[in-house]
């Protein structure tokens, strides 16, 4: 073959190689960005290889397919080596749909092996695709008999950066022995050889041997040519070869990226591209964190939202940028970090020749601060000199959005670690976001008339957060000395709760004076509340007392006036024992207690049955 028709080929070669990697890249990008719009077109020519004589005519028959998901436009074909082949207005195709024509070329010069390259364009939503399709035609001339060259298999698929296998076998069919023997393939140098020098190929005799072409990246079709001398006539012979690829490409996103802890429902867009140049069955999709999407009992996966379960029923992905895109949503949770979730796709050709394609993806899980809140409480608040015993109560709520803490200590200022003093016992592990973990200990206050006595406790804990993080708070709560004596109403001791109904201000309960009880928890409000109510026959300083209110979480209103019409004061802090203080001397009156249980359910269990203690000091 002469110089200018070898560069003339490899320019051709080059270029069809060059246009199709360039159109996979953009299917590739496409898909990345969800289009659904996207066109997608397919050409084949038929046969792929045919043997003619100079004069004669080659025929072929052009198939263009809608292998994308939109109507094509403007379908147009155009060959630059055999015009017959050219057509300016196919029409529209519908996805799916194929049309096809017959063209000739006629064959009076050029001897040799070519390539009849066909390149057809539709558009949809103003972009276009276009594939090239390409059949091999050898035209014998003088000289063309007696050297026959075979270079197999005609057709073979190949998987991304795998290796190309040949076989090429020269056979020589003259009566007469072959000299200067040269094979020379277009595109795979591995393929080429040179029997010169003293080399002699006799009658009948066949040479044949193995090539190949490692990391195929694109589908190729290469020539091979090869010419050998007969005495002083030059005999010619060419053949070709395809190589189809094999290819899947995986995407998966995650939508939102990032969410803060404990974590959140994530949607998560999966993205399936065939890269290759032959068509694929998806077999298998699966993720390392959430198992089988194809499987509409995946109970890591909704299946109401799982529009993977859809490849079910549609599993081919077409060749050349065809694409698969589908949608789950399922649960991402931790500690703060980044949440890896990793996908495997495995698609097969028609020869059940498996691909495997994996992405991955991650969910930042962003810290959220963790708290505690400690309430020190003192029963009684006040005492009279020189001394006497004060039930202290501590609770301690973990007021984290998203941690759970471990309570590693309860330091007092005076007894120190409180650990085994009255009801406390640490370390308390795992106590939940929203709860609480509360004890009581006994200990002694004395002091003079007059003076107040403060005492400070303080809570450390961890989170789990990985590494942990230090949490802690302090409280002071205050005891009054006074050496005035007190009048003390206690509720009255129902156990049976037989004072009910006492749910509002007309039906509120009694006090009597001078008698210890205790009380019976309300139902969660609305639907119950305790009243009870008191006599002040002159003006005094008034405070209530609410003792082992278990619930922690309600209110303690005072009100007075003869119909609960004028509000006096409320504690509505959340605490197991809590003290209303009324501001300043209370004038005489009917005054009312109210109790409320605000027990969060989802917090603590709110049925098992409790009796809180109920006091009020007049001064």
């Amino acid at each position: 073959m002469n110089a200018s028709k070898r560069t003339l080929y490899t320019l051709l070669i080059a270029s069809l190689i060059l246009t199709g990697a360039t159109g996979l890249l953009s299917h590739g990008q496409l898909a990345a960005e969800e289009t659904a719009n996207t066109p997608l077109i397919y050409s084949s020519q038929m046969p792929r290889s045919q043997e003619f004589a100079l004069g004669g005519t080659a025929n072929f028959d052009v198939n263009i397919t809608n292998i994308g998901p939109v109507t094509l436009n403007g379908v147009s074909a155009s060959s630059t080596t055999a015009p017959d082949c050219d057509r300016d207005a196919l029409g529209s195709l519908a996805p799916g749909q194929t049309t096809s024509y017959e063209c000739q070329k006629f064959l009076n010069f050029d001897a040799g092996g070519h390539l009849n390259v066909v390149q057809v364009t539709g558009t949809a939503s103003g972009s276009s695709d276009t594939h090239f399709s390409t059949a091999f035609y050898d035209v014998n001339g003088i000289g063309d008999s007696g050297l026959v060259l075979l270079k197999e298999p005609e057709i073979q698929t190949v998987k991304m950066g795998g290796t190309a296998q040949f076989t090429v076998t020269l056979l020589n069919a003259t009566g007469s022995e072959m000299k200067q023997i040269i094979i020379d393939d277009q595109l795979f140098n591995d393929c080429d050889r040179e029997f010169t020098g003293s080399y002699s190929l006799p009658p009948g005799a066949d040479i044949e041997y193995d090539c190949s072409f490692a990391n195929v990246q694109s589908p190729m079709v290469s020539i091979i040519n090869a010419e050998g001398k007969v005495g002083p006539q030059t005999l010619v012979d060419s053949d070709a070869t395809w190589v189809e690829l094999l290819a899947l490409t995986a995407g998966i996103t995650a939508q939102p990226a990032s969410i803060p802890e404990p974590g959140a429902l994530i949607s998560f867009t999966v993205n399936l591209v065939n890269g290759g140049s032959v068509p694929v069955t998806l077999t298998s999709l699966t993720t390392a964190q959430y198992g089988n999407l194809l499987d509409p009992n995946n109970p890591e996966v909704d299946a109401d939202t799982n529009s993977c379960l859809q490849l079910v029923s549609s599993p081919n992905i077409p060749q050349t940028g065809g694409m698969k895109s589908c949608q789950f949503s399922a649960l991402v949770s931790g500690q703060p970090s980044g949440f890896g979730v990793s996908l495997t796709a495995v698609a097969k050709d028609i020869e059940d020749t498996s691909v495997t394609a994996t992405a991955s993806t991650s969910v930042t899980i962003s810290d959220l601060p963790s708290s505690i809140s400690l309430t020190l409480t003192a029963n009684p608040p006040f005492i009279n000199p020189p001394s006497s015993p004060v039930d202290f109560g501590v609770l301690v709520q973990n007021t984290s959005e998203a941690d759970a803490v471990t309570l590693t200590g309860l330091t007092d200022e005076f007894l120190g670690n409180l650990d085994g003093k009255g009801s406390c016992e640490l370390p308390v592990a795992s106590i939940p976001p929203g709860q609480s973990y509360q004890c009581e200990f006994t200990a002694s206050v004395s002091g003079q008339a007059g003076q107040t006595k403060s005492r400070t406790v303080t809570a450390a804990a961890m989170d789990d957060d990985i590494p942990p993080k230090a949490v802690n708070d302090t409280e002071t709560v205050n005891v009054e000395i006074t050496d005035q004596p007190a009048t003390l109403l206690f509720m009255p001791n129902v156990a049976d709760d037989t004072v009910e109904p006492n749910d509002s201000c007309s039906r509120a309960y009694p006090l009597i004076a001078d008698k210890q009880y205790a009380f019976k928890l309300p139902g969660i409000y609305p639907s119950d509340a305790d009243y009870f109510t008191f006599l002040l026959t002159q003006s005094s300083q008034v405070s209530v007392v609410l003792t082992n209110f278990t619930p922690i979480y309600g209110q303690l209103i005072v009100r007075r006036g003869d119909d609960c019409s004028i509000f006096v004061g409320s504690n509505g802090a959340p605490a197991l024992n809590r003290v209303l203080a009324l501001n300043g001397p209370q004038p005489p009156g009917l005054y009312y207690v109210q109790v409320i249980n605000d027990c969060k359910s989802s917090q603590q269990d709110c049925t098992i049955p409790h009796f809180y203690g109920l006091f009020v000091n007049v001064d």
